[in-house]
């Protein structure tokens, strides 16, 4: 309410992307549980675990290397981590109980996957492809790769709406959104912006994307 800092957390070098613990269900924030704040480091290839509670950095994750974090996304249950490796072409679920993690490496070379999302109900974490301009399609659970979707040039930002039925893209050079159909893993419509769409914020009924 006073909207004054109220405390520094050290945490790393380069710090890129926070994530709430807790669920992911209902709306890109998830739902959050208050307990735990999840963020990457660019600079040293680490995941660090915040208590929310005591305001202080418990664990710290490290992803295998060579990985080059960028990016990650909450699992709907809140046990994993999606996340990708921009600079390796890599990507990976995350055991937060035990640090445990799956690595994809995405074909074909070079790759860059960036910004993703999750869909609500478990079955896909779609991500872009920096250098191939699609939108690659793994699965959750088991954790593999399964298709590239064609989009826009040099796609960034990807958002689900919260009833899963649309995929966002915002496909930075080509200044379009490419929007998916979550069933049928096709793009269902590619509309105009104007220059360099980066991120997007879709509120919570799912009916409008900012």
């Amino acid at each position: 309410p006073s909207m004054r800092t109220f405390r520094h957390i050290k945490v790393g070098n380069d710090l890129h992307e926070p994530v709430f613990g807790g669920s992911n269900a209902g709306n890109n924030n998830g739902t959050p549980d208050g307990k735990w704040l999840y963020v990457t480091d660019k600079g040293v290839n680490t995941l660090g675990v915040i208590n929310l509670q005591t305001g202080v950095m418990e664990r710290v994750i490290a992803f295998p290397f060579p990985f080059g974090i960028h990016h990650c996304n909450m699992a709907p249950n809140g046990k994993y981590m999606f996340c990708t490796g921009e600079l390796s072409g890599k990507v990976l679920k995350l055991e937060l109980a035990t640090g445990r993690s799956q690595v994809i490496d995405v074909p074909p070379a070079p790759s860059a996957p960036d910004y993703g999302d999750v869909d609500r109900h478990g079955d896909y974490f779609m991500a872009g492809n920096y250098y191939h301009s699609t939108t690659m399609v793994f699965s959750q659970n088991p954790f593999k790769f399964i298709k590239e979707i064609p989009v826009g040039k040099n796609p960034h930002d990807h958002h689900f709406t919260p009833d899963d039925r649309w995929l966002f893209v915002m496909d930075k050079l080509s200044a379009t959104v490419s929007i998916i159909n979550r069933k049928e893993l096709k793009v269902q419509k590619v509309v105009p912006t104007g220059a360099g769409p980066l991120h997007s914020v879709i509120d919570r009924k799912g009916k409008y994307d900012y």
